[in-house]
């Protein structure tokens, strides 16, 4: 069990090195062909954070090499969808500058909870649904533009 200061570090991590955003990606199994997934992420070039991250939150954990021979390796440590949202409302008392952000972030994921086998192959999610994960997507996006949101 994490204790407040270790979620507070964690949340300063995610303040200064993370990253907070909805994907879209490709689907071959989507009647649209793209879906929207929630990534938190971290890269840096020494090991131990992301290690760390990973050994007490899971997700992925992955190393970059450089492209050139004096660039350093990158370590990226990686948490999606509602691994991501609880490791988020974890840390959401703590953020200051992200804090928007993981809002709107856990906003998404909680709209993309639906009972199992809700949408199948044959049972395609509505166009509607999608585009609404689209506009909070684009909204994450002006956040991380520096844009305030405007209220509806």
């Amino acid at each position: 069990m994490l204790q407040k200061i270790d979620l507070a570090y964690t949340a300063g991590i995610i303040d200064g090195e993370g990253c907070i955003s909805i994907c879209k990606h490709s689907s071959p199994t989507s009647r649209y062909r793209y879906r929207y997934d929630l990534r938190v992420d971290v890269g840096m070039c020494e090991e131990l954070i992301p290690m760390w991250l990973y050994m007490h939150f899971g997700g992925n954990l992955r190393n970059h090499k450089g492209r050139k021979p004096s660039h350093r390796p990158v370590y990226h440590w990686q948490i999606a969808s509602k691994q991501a949202q609880h490791f988020l409302e974890l840390i959401l008392p703590y953020l200051k500058t992200k804090r928007p952000q993981a809002e709107l972030a856990i906003t998404f994921q909680k709209g993309k909870s639906v009972p199992r086998g809700t949408y199948t192959r044959k049972k395609f999610k509505p166009i509607v649904v999608l585009e609404a994960e689209g506009v909070l997507a684009n909204k994450l996006k002006e956040l991380h533009n520096g844009q305030q949101l405007e209220s509806n």
